[in-house]
């Protein structure tokens, strides 16, 4: 009976024993088969950089089959909102490239939402940590104002509200305290009282255009990646104290560096462009007289109510200018 006993609890011991080693193969399986599927390159927060709305954040998550983008922070007030999914339904549909249906709002000139839809549009991956997005027009074929979009890396758990409170403390008070305490206090941004608008100028140009790109600070103060860094740069207009008029333009890059382009004094409408050439023809328009390749963004300067204008850009190592008509 002990050997016939013993016969049987052996018999046991096997079969939990083989028992143990399929639960191991499987767990082993099941750990080597996840962790073969990698996370997509899409997922995470991008910062949307370079444009009127530098500064919304949106972070990619999966959502069953697909992923979806959702805003988790807009930097002003703005007819998109945090919690809005900005995308949706994103597919990956080659190595680099994925398509989406982006979110777009239409208000009324009461800043009233009186449409809200979709449109299928195209990211491609420049790189680990940089996506361009374009809308769709058919098939491959992509049209509309490309966006640019920079992986945001978070150390720690952001702190939403000190993230907004830093966002929003006055852009022009950050400027200006950057400029008065290293270059001296005599300066200030240019505001609408020293500036003194003729009464149909600011009602039908300068505060539709305001409202239009949302940015309460125009025409002092533009954003842009001057350098082409792929970083977000300020470019301020500049007035002494006693003077109402623009003086100096201050080109403020996020490295810190300020580099200063001093102007004739009057008022001046500043634009940013992101075209990488600068042509200029004769006065027929048929000869071409000179041509510039820009490294970033361009800040278009113009003298309101004329037809004097150039373009500032960076060189590599410093900003200079070119004529491009009067």
């Amino acid at each position: 009976m002990r050997q016939l006993k013993n016969g049987i609890t052996s018999k046991k011991q096997m079969n939990r024993a083989n028992l143990f080693r399929k639960v191991c193969v499987a767990i082993l399986s099941i750990f080597l088969f996840a962790s073969c599927q990698k996370e997509d390159k899409l997922i995470g927060t991008w910062e949307r950089y370079g444009d009127d709305l530098a500064g919304m954040k949106v972070k990619v998550v999966k959502e069953g089959e697909t992923m979806k983008g959702v805003i988790v922070f807009m930097p002003y007030k703005h007819r998109f909102v945090e919690g809005d999914i900005k995308w949706k339904n994103i597919k990956k549909i080659t190595k680099n490239k994925y398509e989406f249906e982006d979110l777009y709002k239409i208000a009324d000139n009461w800043e009233n939402i009186v449409e809200i839809n979709y449109h299928w549009t195209s990211i491609e991956l420049v790189s680990e940590d940089e996506i361009y997005t374009r809308r769709f027009a058919k098939g491959s074929e992509s049209v509309g104002t490309e966006q640019k979009w920079r992986r945001v890396i978070e150390q720690t758990k952001p702190n939403k509200n000190n993230n907004r409170q830093q966002a929003q403390q006055s852009l022009r008070e950050q400027i200006e305290n950057l400029i008065k305490n290293n270059y001296g206090s005599q300066w200030n941004i240019l505001n609408d009282k020293q500036a003194n608008w003729d009464k149909y100028d600011l009602e039908n140009f300068i505060l539709p255009e305001r409202k239009r790109i949302n940015n309460p600070d125009y025409p002092y103060i533009i954003k842009g990646d001057f350098d082409g860094n792929g970083k977000l740069d300020y470019v301020a207009t500049l007035s002494k104290s006693n003077d109402n008029r623009m003086s100096k333009l201050a080109i403020i890059l996020d490295n810190g560096n300020v580099y200063f382009y001093d102007l004739e004094p009057g008022l001046y409408s500043l634009g940013c462009g992101t075209e990488r050439q600068i042509h200029i023809y004769d006065e027929d328009g048929e000869t071409l007289i000179n041509s510039v390749n820009l490294k970033g963004d361009g800040i278009s300067v113009g003298i309101f109510e004329t037809g004097y204008s150039f373009v500032i850009y960076w060189t590599g190592s410093n900003f200079e200018s070119i004529y491009t008509g009067d």
